[in-house]
């Protein structure tokens, strides 16, 4: 596994900024499938928000999606999902 850096959503919104001052607004997104990047797809959805008052444990289960690694019970709520 590669040693790669979380990315914030402020530092998402900055780089987002950057490419559309440098004319790159209007591409597609290609995201990696994972990270080392030996794969890469297409982003199809933005932010997928959770109720506040639900516990965030409850989107994976319901979802039928396991947490990354590194996300645990204890830390789920540090986190929000892009895609």
């Amino acid at each position: 596994m590669a040693n790669v850096e979380e990315i914030t959503v402020e530092e998402l919104a900055k780089a987002c900024s950057k490419e559309i001052k440098a004319g790159n607004g209007k591409k597609k997104i290609l995201i990696s499938s994972d990270d080392e990047g030996n794969e890469f797809h297409p982003l199809y959805y933005l932010f997928t928000q959770t109720k506040e008052e639900e516990n965030p444990q409850d989107f994976f289960d319901t979802a039928c999606v396991n947490k990354p690694s590194g996300v645990t019970d204890e830390n789920v709520k540090d986190y929000i999902i892009l895609g």
